[in-house]
Order: C-alpha cells, then sequence, then structure tokens
C-alpha cells in the first residue's frame, strides 16, 4: 500500500548522539526484517490496523523551511527510523531528491542503509561530504536471508564501492543476535573499507521481542532458552569483548 503524504517539514530533532537533526523520508519499510522494532510508529500514524512491512507513506517536502539558519552547516541523520533506500526508491526517487534540496543548505547528512541502490547517488553524496553507514550483522547468506532478505555480498561490495569513492563509511553491526552474529569475522572482513564501527544490541523488548524469540525457536531452537535469559549484563560483556577485540584498530567504535 503506497501513499504520498505532503509534508510541511522534513527534519525532526533528535536526541542521537552526535546529530542535530534527522530526517526519515518514508513512513513504513518494506524490507519486512525479523528484528525491526520500528513498527512502534504505527500508532503516531493512522496505520495501527495495518501490517508492518506492508505500507510505504512517501513524505514528499517542497524544501522550504521558514527558518533556513535552522538546519544551516548541521549533521543531520537519514535513515534513523526506517530505510531510506527502500525497493520502492529506485523509482520514486524521494530520497534524492530530499538530498538534493538539503545540500543548499551545506548539510553534512550520514545515510544509513542496508541496501546498495544507494550507489546511484554516491556523486551526490560526496558533493556534500556525506557519510554512509551500511547496516551488516552477519556474514552467513542463509541467515541474512531468513531474517532480512537482502544479501550479504550486494552490500559487502556496495561498502567497497562507497570506499573506493572517497566517502567516509561505517559498518554497523546491528543487531547483534546473540550466539549468532560473529562480529570479529564482520570486522576482519570489512576493516580494510570502514573508517568507523557502530555496533548496537538486539531489542527484545514487546511487542517486536515476540516475533525475534518466535523466529528464533522455529529457526534457531538451540538457542531459544539462552535468547528467554539473556540479562543487561549479558550485553556489558559483549561491549566489552568488542572492545577488546578492536582495541589494536585505528577504526573508532560506538555503541549505538
Amino acid at each position: 500500500m503506497l501513499k504520498i503524504l505532503e509534508v510541511d517539514s522534513i527534519v525532526s530533532n533528535t536526541s542521537i548522539s552526535g546529530f542535530d537533526y534527522v530526517i526519515n523520508p518514508y513512513t513504513g519499510c518494506t524490507f519486512k526484517c525479523i528484528y525491526c522494532h520500528a513498527c512502534f510508529i504505527k500508532k503516531f500514524t493512522d496505520h495501527s490496523k495495518d501490517v508492518w512491512g506492508e505500507f510505504l507513506d512517501v513524505k514528499k517536502w517542497s524544501g522550504y523551511l521558514s527558518n533556513k539558519r535552522k538546519i544551516y552547516n548541521k549533521n543531520i541523520l537519514i535513515g534513523s527510523v526506517t530505510d531510506p533506500y527502500v525497493k520502492e526508491e529506485g523509482f520514486l526517487e524521494n530520497t534524492k531528491q530530499i538530498l538534493e534540496k538539503i545540500q543548499k543548505y551545506n548539510c553534512t547528512p550520514t545515510i544509513c542503509t542496508k541496501s546498495d541502490l544507494i550507489l546511484r547517488d554516491l556523486d551526490l553524496i560526496k558533493e556534500m561530504k556525506g557519510k554512509i553507514a551500511i547496516s551488516l550483522n552477519t556474514l552467513d547468506e542463509d541467515f541474512a536471508q531468513k531474517s532480512e532478505g537482502i544479501s550479504v555480498s550486494s552490500r559487502i561490495e556496495a561498502l567497497k564501492e562507497i570506499h573506493a569513492k572517497g566517502i567516509y563509511t561505517i559498518v554497523c553491526v546491528s543487531p547483534i543476535f546473540p550466539y549468532i552474529t560473529d562480529y570479529k569475522s564482520i570486522v576482519d572482513k570489512t576493516k580494510d573499507y570502514a573508517d568507523k564501527f557502530w555496533f548496537e544490541n538486539l531489542k527484545l523488548r514487546q511487542p517486536y521481542g515476540k516475533n525475534i524469540l518466535n523466529f528464533i525457536k522455529c529457526e534457531y531452537p538451540q538457542y531459544y532458552d539462552q535468547y528467554q535469559k539473556i540479562t543487561p549484563e549479558y550485553w556489558d560483556e559483549v561491549a566489552w569483548d568488542i572492545r577488546n577485540y578492536c582495541k589494536d584498530l585505528i577504526y573508532k567504535t560506538d555503541f549505538r
């Protein structure tokens, strides 16, 4: 279900460290990742009864700002909730149009995506001195297809091309699936093409936590009991292990 929404502003305030504002070109996401926790936005829209992953609102923005100083020279995160390069972006070009509109405000965008469709806009992003974060939480194609439906190889090849273009690259190891995500192998595989690594734990809160546990029970039953016992202390140990493993790299790590 595709719907066009005319919006007065595309820019939202944020508490995310390192960024002044966020932009989400779409409401909804058609990737249907099993771990997605963005479904919370349904209750703030007119999609409370719709199935997450089966609707997409396209935020059409004129580009006009009553206070142009608001975003001038600011760091803006694009894709904080939903991926700005869903497959529909291929023909809608909404994210591309938004980038073109904020370019005149001298913004520095950081774009989060798991899609190689972003390669289409590399020249524009480089001209804006933007950064690109590629989401990658596994090297296992089978797990990627089951949990996201997006290939690992396409993302790694995109990462290489982005890096070769001279654009600042971030590998976003998100979310980390306990006992499944081999973050050490991901670091080893991508460290030559990454300027920074982000790490984020798997969110198991309800209601999306139920979907994840059902997925684990069905596809990885050997881990089901452990998933029901995951504590904050477990994530503290993971963070310590990651920092210790990455201590000799010149790349910085960040836990989100």
